[in-house]
């Protein structure tokens, strides 16, 4: 009897002892994974720095160049000159400011600090301002922009940030988009699936078959190049591909290599009795 309750109390330990290295087993695999988290999360931010520090330093360069030409020849510069200088500085500061917005939103985005306001508006207005706003930076490529759309495109969204998901996409049609080309944007009204799309076409040099997968990443870095010297953050269309499914949309590129590339972005459409409301 004495035996029989010592191998019951060697037994009870046992178990015990496997139940909490059952327990410490866990713990350490959680630990692994928060572990493995917190490195991934550190090689971002210091992927994040690099690249912030690296684009920022690039237009500070001409501007630190043109502070000096002023300093020394501030004399002896003419109207035209100083009108010149005027506008190097506003590119590059422009540059700067591009690149501290896209920072400043995928960080606001990640943490979840995106308040979205979905209201009822047509589509068409936000497309016609945006291409009144690049009209002058296309035409300095020769490209035309044109649109085909129907009379109205009432969308349920939030139209700021639709904006932001629009003006991205022509932007990068423009930049990417060799001198003398078309860039074309087809608005459609898709009443039976619910959305409104809007088809950005450009005839640049197309996305390669294997970028793809990350071309709406974070920091992307594609071999397809801006055509006219412009500059790229790599987190516009991260941006947009968030922003678009915060609004219950959908986003995706279309592109054959050396064709071009269309990019599709559609948006909920609101219900009829949004639309008489």
């Amino acid at each position: 009897k004495e035996l029989e309750d010592a191998n019951a109390e060697i037994k009870r330990q046992r178990d015990t002892v496997q139940q909490q290295a059952h327990k410490i087993e866990g713990a350490n695999a959680a630990l692994r994974d928060n572990n493995a988290q917190l490195e991934t999360l550190n090689s971002e931010k210091n992927e994040f720095l690099g690249i912030a520090a690296h684009d920022l330093k690039n237009p500070l360069g001409p501007i630190k160049m043109i502070g000096k030409l002023m300093e020394n020849d501030a004399d002896s510069l003419d109207p035209q000159e100083i009108r010149e200088i005027g506008r190097s500085i506003t590119t590059s500061a422009q540059q700067m400011f591009d690149i501290i917005t896209n920072l400043l939103d995928i960080n606001r985005i990640e943490q979840g600090k995106v308040v979205l306001n979905p209201a009822v508006f047509d589509l068409l207005q936000p497309v016609r301002d945006l291409m009144d706003q690049y009209r002058a930076r296309a035409e300095a490529k020769q490209i035309s922009i044109q649109m085909k759309s129907v009379p109205e495109l009432p969308a349920f969204a939030d139209i700021n940030a639709t904006r932001q998901v629009l003006d991205n996409l022509i932007s990068n049609a423009i930049k990417y988009s060799p001198f003398g080309k078309t860039i074309l944007i087809r608005l459609k009204n898709l009443s039976e699936a619910g959305v409104v799309r809007c088809e950005v076409q450009d005839e640049g040099p197309g996305i390669a078959p294997d970028e793809m997968s990350k071309l709406f990443g974070k920091f992307a870095r594609l071999s397809a190049q801006p055509t006219g010297g412009e500059h790229s953050t790599g987190l516009g269309l991260s941006i947009v591909k968030r922003l678009v499914e915060a609004m219950n949309g959908k986003v995706w590129c279309e592109s054959v290599q050396g064709r071009g590339a269309t990019f599709i972005v559609e948006i909920p459409a609101p219900s009829t009795a949004k639309v008489r409301k």
